[in-house]
This record gives C-alpha cells, structure tokens and sequence, in this order.
C-alpha cells in the first residue's frame, strides 16, 4: 500500500505540482502535534515509534494525533461506565506502529483485542503490545496483518469469513476501532468497503452488527465527504460522538447499521 501511495503522490506532483493545495486529496500529513513517547491507561504506556525499517512503514512508523484521541475517548467511556469491554471482541485497522487503543482494550478488560496493519508494520506494534500487556492473559490479544485491499477485493468470497473468524478467534468483532486512517483518496474506497464487510448483520447473527468508532483529523474535506457518502451508499449511518474542545477538527465518529 506504501508503495503504491507513493507512486500516486510522486506522479500527481510531476503531473501538477500547483493541484497540491489545502483541500486537495493528496494533503496529505503534516507532523504529529501530540508529541508523546507515553500515555496512562491503568498505569503508563510507554512505546517505540521508529524502527531500522521505518521507509519500508511509512506513516506507521509514528504516533498520530487521531490515535490519543481514540484511546483517551475509550478510557473516559469505560471508566464512565457508559461502556464495557468485558465480552467485547475488539478489532483495531490500521493500528500503525503502537496499536495505542488496542492496549487501551486490553488494559480496560476487553474479551479479545485484535490489533492490524499491513505486515512490514506488524513486528514493531507487536512489539510495542508485549511491552504494555505482557501480564495480561496471551489469548486475550494479538497483532497481525490485515490489508483493507485485499478484503475489498475479496468481498465476494466465501472463503474471506471463515479466514476472518480465525483471525478473530472465533468471535466476530463487537467493535471496530479505527483513527487517523482517513487521509487520501486512494484509501477511501477499500477502508469503506471493508467496513462495510465487518458490519454485515449476518456474521453476528444473535446480536446486533458490529460497530465502527473511528478518530479522524481532518486533513482534506473533499477525502472525508467522499468517505462518509460512501458508507452512506453501504447503508451505514454516521454519528457524531465527539469532538475535541481545543481543535474541533478532531472528531470522533460511529458507523452503524
């Protein structure tokens, strides 16, 4: 995906340097302004955010700002007792190098939390995992590879759910957390259409769809309408939950059926 991100980004520079504005698909990522290397959910989280192979990870080589706030909003809910984790099934997209939410889950008492991105990722947030959940019970977590390409492309398949439930464990994901992961055009369509296969009602059939609680900064307004309409056409709604008192660009959304 980093690859072909790059290519994208290299030719509409070449083709058109003056098209690189504020609202343009391609405004891409201005630097992290939440600079941390620790966050407290029942005790400090302390992480690594640069490996040897850090142009190989790309923008998931660093903590983002939609990150923070997707874990400081999940401790308040649970904490607050307005939601509880205990037999939740969690599943984190693009969970970048920390998987900062994911450790959130695992600390606040969440069944199962699965924490994905795209394999050169993965051994830097397993990393970043063991180091803030290694006392807590090994079934209840794992990182792992998850490309939102290849399931857009596979929605069709039979055999894509069954692959998924043994990812998951056995459990579909009651919710689905995601931040910082809507930013260019190029990732719009497969971030939906993967959102729209882990919703189905069918795969929970007793219960109610999963959810979907995804942070999001916003980067290009254009990128983002695109996004929201469609999951609109996916039949998702979109609530707003939260916003941020001191930058009301950062917001906090739920999808659901």
């Amino acid at each position: 995906r980093e690859e072909r991100l790059r290519r994208y980004l290299e030719k509409k520079q070449r083709d058109n340097p003056a098209d690189i504005t504020v609202e343009s698909p391609i405004l891409a990522l201005p630097a992290p302004t939440f600079k941390a290397t620790s966050f407290d959910c029942n005790g400090p989280i302390t992480f690594e955010e640069t490996s040897q192979d850090q142009d190989k990870v790309g923008t998931g080589a660093v903590a983002w700002d939609g990150s923070f706030a997707l874990a400081t909003w999940l401790k308040d809910q649970v904490t607050s007792s307005k939601l509880d984790l205990s037999s939740s099934c969690i599943l984190e997209l693009g969970a970048g190098c920390i998987g900062l939410s994911s450790i959130c889950a695992v600390r606040l008492g969440a069944k199962r939390v699965i924490a994905t991105d795209l394999p050169s990722i993965v051994p830097l947030l397993q990393r970043n995992m063991l180091t803030n959940v290694a006392g807590f019970d090994p079934e209840s977590w794992k990182s792992a590879s998850l490309d939102w390409f290849d399931i857009a492309s596979r929605k069709q398949d039979p055999g894509l759910h069954k692959e998924l439930m043994k990812l998951f464990g056995g459990d579909w994901p009651e919710l689905v957390l995601c931040a910082d992961v809507v930013w260019i055009s190029d990732l719009v369509t497969p971030l939906a259409s993967t959102l729209d296969f882990l919703t189905r009602p069918q795969f929970r059939p007793n219960s109610n769809p999963s959810q979907v609680i995804m942070a999001i900064y916003e980067r290009s307004r254009m990128v983002e309408e695109s996004f929201f309409q469609l999951l609109r056409e996916f039949g998702l709604s979109i609530q707003l939950v939260d916003q941020s008192s001191s930058n009301s660009r950062m917001r906090i959304f739920k999808f659901h059926r």
